[in-house]
């Protein structure tokens, strides 16, 4: 019997079948990484059996893509990073009842926690909360779906499993009311939770083996893109991890491409509620 990434990557593939089978869109990510296989990314996602086959036959190992926003759902991502979490105010959205309409959870890699809404009709876009360890996922952006894998912050590997999923009782996220919850505190407090979260960015590009150095930049890139923060420290952990300045170029290039181009990505229409249908295939 087959054990270990071979076995892995034969699930993944299956499961990115069985959800395109359901109705849900997909799309390839880089194995090992939350990053785009496909240099359209997000936007050629699709529910077509024949196109998601030919996707995981030529790369059997690709993690999972599902597009968020309206026609799918929605995600709350509660973040880790050096120093913090995003848990203490996941405990203040729960007490204030903001996350009551979830549908399904997922573990991710690095201890961290993914909330899943239908999506409401009138689209909310992407936002993050750096100081807080939130990040909002809607129009326009993506997530993980188990059972895909990525690298962990201290080099091993881990990955997005299903926690729970409910039947009924779903509801719309609100993320205005998230925002109004978690306001942003000092300027100076600000910066330093950023700085924090991007200097352990940098540290995952800095130790990255060498197979996975570009992937690393380039997540690293979107990441910090997403949060508007300077791209400079990823590029110094690039140097210094022995990319060279083409490489690095093309990859930062082709990673701000992809970000710039998931703005005016509107998924295709899926079944609702999508976050119970993929849980059902992905499995707890």
């Amino acid at each position: 019997m087959a054990t270990g990434p071979a076995l892995s990557a034969r699930q993944t593939a299956r499961t990115a079948l069985a959800i395109a089978r359901a109705g849900v869109a997909v799309f390839p990510l880089a194995p090992g990484s939350t990053q785009p296989l496909e240099p359209a990314g997000v936007r050629e996602a699709t529910h077509d059996l024949a196109q998601v086959h030919e996707w995981w036959t030529r790369a059997p190992a690709a993690n999972i893509g599902l597009p968020t926003g309206p026609g799918g759902f929605d995600v709350v991502d509660i973040d880790t990073y050096p120093g913090g979490s995003g848990f203490a105010a996941y405990r203040q959205l729960k007490d204030a009842g903001l996350l009551d309409g979830w549908a399904m959870k997922v573990a991710t890699p690095n201890d961290g926690l993914h909330i899943y809404f239908p999506a409401r009709p009138d689209g909310q876009r992407d936002r993050a909360w750096p100081h807080a360890g939130v990040d909002f996922r809607g129009e326009g952006g993506y997530v993980a779906a188990p059972p895909s894998a990525v690298l962990r912050d201290d080099g091993s590997v881990g990955g997005y499993t299903v926690l729970e999923r409910r039947e009924q009782g779903w509801g719309y996220v609100d993320a205005a009311a998230i925002a109004e919850l978690l306001p942003a505190p000092a300027r100076q407090s600000t910066d330093n939770h950023l700085a924090a979260r991007v200097a352990g960015i940098a540290h995952r590009v800095r130790d990255a083996d060498p197979g996975q150095r570009a992937a690393l930049l380039s997540w690293a890139t979107r990441t910090c893109l997403e949060m508007g923060a300077d791209l400079a420290p990823v590029i110094e952990a690039a140097v210094d991890a022995g990319l060279d300045s083409r490489q690095i170029n093309q990859t930062v290039a082709a990673a701000t491409d992809r970000f710039q181009g998931a703005v005016d990505h509107t998924p295709a229409p899926v079944p609702a509620p999508v976050a119970a249908t993929v849980g059902e295939v992905a499995g707890p």
